[in-house]
């Protein structure tokens, strides 16, 4: 008997899943599949935005004498949001005719590795504005 389980391939988006074993091939494959269409650099920039409005808020509602709720409520609406811009990020692909769903877009034509070197940009800008509000803050 064969000390590997495995299971024939499976179709998802007209695409072969690669056969699960319990070796973690299955898991490596997802993460590989995550890493090409820039989930993880989506969610670092989401998170990095999200961190920026909270900073930027906490300054904006207390000079506007808003109520504490409004902060509460926009932790609420980006905790929210993130598994959302996760499924975005999964789902859907930047090509140069605009969104296109990932499933509609040929490998051969993916121009993921574009979009990641604009991601890390728009990550990269965020952080510097980020610092400049916290040492505009201390000042």
């Amino acid at each position: 008997m064969n000390s590997v389980a495995e299971w024939a391939p499976v179709q998802c988006q007209g695409r072969p899943w690669p056969k699960i074993t319990r070796g973690g091939i299955f898991i490596m494959s997802l993460v590989r599949e995550m890493h090409r269409r820039n989930v993880f650099r989506v969610a670092a920039l989401y998170l990095v935005i999200a961190w920026l409005l909270l900073k930027s808020s906490h300054v904006l509602i207390d000079l506007a004498g808003m109520a504490v709720c409004v902060r509460q409520m926009l932790e609420v609406v980006l905790a929210v949001g993130l598994p959302f811009a996760i499924w975005f990020s999964w789902a859907y692909e930047v090509t140069p005719q605009g969104l296109k769903k990932e499933s509609d877009v040929k490998p051969g034509t993916s121009i993921t590795s574009l979009t990641a070197r604009k991601i890390d940009s728009a990550i990269l800008i965020v952080l510097i504005i980020g610092a400049a509000v916290l040492i505009l803050n201390q000042i």
